[in-house]
């Protein structure tokens, strides 16, 4: 099932605004100003991936932010018809045990469930939460997916927001799409070895998440 049928072919220009937290670092979905677009060809390059344990909601203990970007060879219209196949994660998303589409809101506003499962040496955790996913044209050329946390199912997130940007470039005179997702998450119940197992396998997980989209993406073609 799909989240949005309907939007993807609407082209609407928006200026757009997400709010951050306190303490939380940006998620605005917006391109890296200093990418170089060639580097980026078909294999994801983490920007930042972090631990941090200052500044946070009263109920969090910890809190992990993700960044990671990449070029691939496939129209934007069809990484964003990826991204909107919510039902088929599991197939192909690295540790994602379930998804599936919870309560649709508006043509552009839905509400979907994720079960992330980890098994990295003592980190052993499943995270089951419920996010309020939005979809926007910004320009022509540019799209974003937002999402914000709603519910812990199991009372280990206590906050996640986070954004998808895609864009319509051209290298070497081919069409291609820069994508750049941005992930904060704080933990109300972090696990035993997860920071541990984040600073070691973090940015290796980010640039994989991001080429299995890709990959899915052609594979889709």
């Amino acid at each position: 099932m799909h989240l949005f049928d309907r939007v993807f072919p609407v082209i609407t220009i928006l200026f757009l605004t997400v709010t951050v937290s306190a303490g939380a670092r940006s998620v605005v979905p917006e391109a890296l100003p200093s990418r170089v677009l060639p580097s980026l060809m078909n294999s994801a390059e983490t920007i930042d991936i972090s631990v941090e344990r200052s500044g946070l909601r009263p109920e969090s203990n910890l809190a992990i932010y993700g960044d990671v970007h990449g070029v691939y060879e496939v129209p934007r219209s069809q990484f964003l018809a990826v991204l909107n196949d919510i039902d088929r994660y599991d197939e192909f998303v690295p540790n994602m045990a379930e998804s599936e589409l919870i309560r649709q809101i508006s043509a552009t506003k839905a509400v979907h469930r994720t079960l992330l499962r980890f098994r990295l040496l003592i980190f052993r955790a499943d995270f089951d939460t419920l996010s309020r996913v939005t979809v926007e044209d910004l320009s022509p050329r540019a799209s974003s997916v937002r999402f914000v946390f709603e519910e812990s199912r199991d009372g280990r997130v206590s906050h996640m927001e986070g954004s998808w940007y895609l864009e319509t470039v051209f290298v070497g005179g081919r069409e291609h799409t820069y994508v750049r997702y941005r992930i904060w998450t704080e933990y109300a119940n972090p696990v035993l070895g997860q920071a541990q197992a984040t600073q070691r396998f973090g940015s290796r997980q980010l640039r994989e998440l991001l080429d299995a989209y890709g990959q899915r993406v052609e594979e889709e073609l």
